[in-house]
């Protein structure tokens, strides 16, 4: 999480900006389809863990979600993409995958640090 608020306040140096221009699935990289579908199961995986009373479903996919995204930011270049609208793409992604795990660490009752 702040590795990612990180690299957005570095995108805010560089001014940036994060819009909703859309990326067709051929350009992709597949760790972003994987990131993709990831942050698309957290509202099941959530419902799960409460019908179930089992918090271990959020921790495990909080746990996931972060080993993806570490993945996908040593493989894959963000602020140094071949172009603007990569750049802006790949920065939104890394916002919404911070968004999820602020979300499912509060669901666990775990604050996240701003910065370390």
């Amino acid at each position: 999480y702040t590795r990612i608020l990180s690299m957005l306040n570095k995108n805010v140096d560089n001014s940036i900006e994060v819009d909703n221009e859309i990326m067709r699935y051929n350009e992709l990289d597949s760790k972003e389809l994987e990131l993709i579908k990831e942050i698309y199961e957290f509202k099941n995986t959530a419902l799960d863990a409460a019908n179930n009373l089992n918090p271990a479903l959020i921790a495990n996919y909080v746990y996931n979600l972060a080993k993806l995204f570490n993945s996908y930011y040593q493989e894959v270049p963000i602020l140094k993409a071949e172009n603007k609208k990569t750049i802006r793409f790949r920065l939104k992604l890394s916002e919404n995958v911070a968004l999820v795990i602020k979300t499912a660490l509060g669901i666990l009752g775990i604050d996240v640090p701003e910065r370390m």
